[in-house]
């Protein structure tokens, strides 16, 4: 796996036997050194805070020397300003399959990343900011973590900070690391809340950096939502492909039903109605809706007809499932309803402007579909299916 480290306010002196493993520096190399040794391809990025800083390509791991304000050693708010104006190499992000940044100033060049890498950021928090200090640059601080809390899993050490993240963070964005050369907080485990419990995955043992690199690669591989709508969810999944990971962009739709009403002679019952998100007026479609998520297909037809008709019916038949996957993830699931009961009064949602219905026989309805009276592609084909110019299959769903 191709990783790229951010650790901009370390001096990272690989050589330097004497730097005490628990502080920032002992902590990116022990890190570094575990995922290269697991055979893991690593550049880590630093600011240049030396004049004989030079770049090491030739390792595993390479180091990269960030040229951002003057080759010194700065404090962290002059680090936060001269970090933000600097750029990353547009070379550093091509192939990347992972992103680990060490403490919250890595976050100027997180935010570059974000832009062009849609894969997922782990965040090796040595110093956690999403509360305002006065001592930190608030606004870029807040800006960049704050619009990066959905692509991002934290890893923390320290109870405090932990107890901050398991407030804000949704299950499985975080893990604990109680590592070996660090003093262990007394009974953390046992003194949280069940809530936190939940949110955290532990990590504990004498080989807890191994352990560490596992649960590093098993998070990079983990899809991710970045829009969830009502009406559809976009994600990003990773494959391996040729030992490269690939994120292949999701949009998911909401599973829906289509309702054709057959009528007793074999004509069936189309719904007229204006479109105003299409800018269409008299619109013949088939009456259709979403399932709801503690609905299967068959209560959300029934639903959906006595809601645009008021039609309740004997026989809900399902025709036709299509499940369409790849770029777009979409279930439907067409129905013909069979022998109506009785007719109540319709309750349409405020959204949907019905006018009425329409009688149409195969013949009439095949004219419509040659005509363009039927936009959606699926819809033209179930009702191709009904009319026997297509073959039709009778799936099972559910157990």
């Amino acid at each position: 796996m191709k990783i790229l480290v951010l650790a901009p306010y370390s001096d990272n002196d690989w050589s330097n036997n004497d730097t005490h493993e628990s502080e920032m520096d002992g902590l990116i190399k022990n890190s570094v050194n575990t995922l290269a040794k697991k055979g893991h391809d690593l550049t880590v990025c630093i600011r240049k805070s030396r004049e004989s800083n030079a770049s090491q390509t030739q390792q595993n791991p390479k180091l990269i020397f960030i040229e951002a304000g003057p080759p010194k050693k700065l404090g962290y708010i002059d680090t936060c300003q001269v970090l933000e104006k600097s750029v990353l190499p547009a070379e550093l992000l091509s192939k990347v399959d992972l992103i680990i940044a060490h403490h919250w100033l890595s976050k100027p060049w997180i935010y570059q990343v974000a832009k062009k890498y849609h894969g997922r950021i782990l965040y090796f928090s040595h110093s956690f900011s999403l509360k305002p200090s006065k001592e930190f640059n608030e606004n870029i601080q807040l800006k960049s973590e704050m619009s990066l809390i959905n692509r991002v899993t934290w890893c923390t050490f320290n109870e405090s900070e932990f107890s901050t993240l398991s407030e804000i963070l949704p299950e499985n964005r975080i893990f604990y690391l109680d590592k070996p050369e660090v003093q262990a907080e007394d009974n953390l485990e046992t003194t949280l809340t069940e809530t936190k419990k939940k949110k955290v995955e532990f990590i504990s043992n004498e080989n807890a950096w191994t352990a560490w690199e596992r649960e590093v690669t098993r998070i990079a591989m983990l899809p991710d939502k970045l829009i969830k709508t009502k009406l559809l969810e976009v994600s990003v999944t990773p494959k391996k492909i040729n030992s490269h990971v690939v994120w292949f962009e999701r949009v998911t739709l909401p599973a829906s039903v289509h309702v054709l009403i057959e009528n007793s002679d074999g004509s069936y019952e189309f719904i007229i109605e204006d479109r105003p998100q299409e800018n269409i007026e008299n619109k013949l479609r088939v009456l259709s809706g979403v399932i709801d998520e503690s609905e299967d297909p068959t209560q959300a037809a029934h639903r959906e007809l006595l809601e645009e008709t008021g039609l309740r019916v004997k026989n809900m038949e399902l025709f036709w499932h299509s499940h369409t996957e790849g770029l777009v993830d979409d279930h439907r699931y067409y129905f013909i309803a069979k022998n109506i009961i009785s007719k109540e009064k319709a309750t349409p949602e405020s959204t949907e402007l019905i006018k009425g219905t329409v009688s149409l026989h195969k013949e009439d309805i095949l004219k419509h579909v040659k005509e363009g009276h039927f936009s959606n592609s699926l819809t033209c084909i179930a009702l191709l299916k009904l009319c026997n110019i297509l073959p039709t299959n009778r799936p099972k769903y559910g157990n």
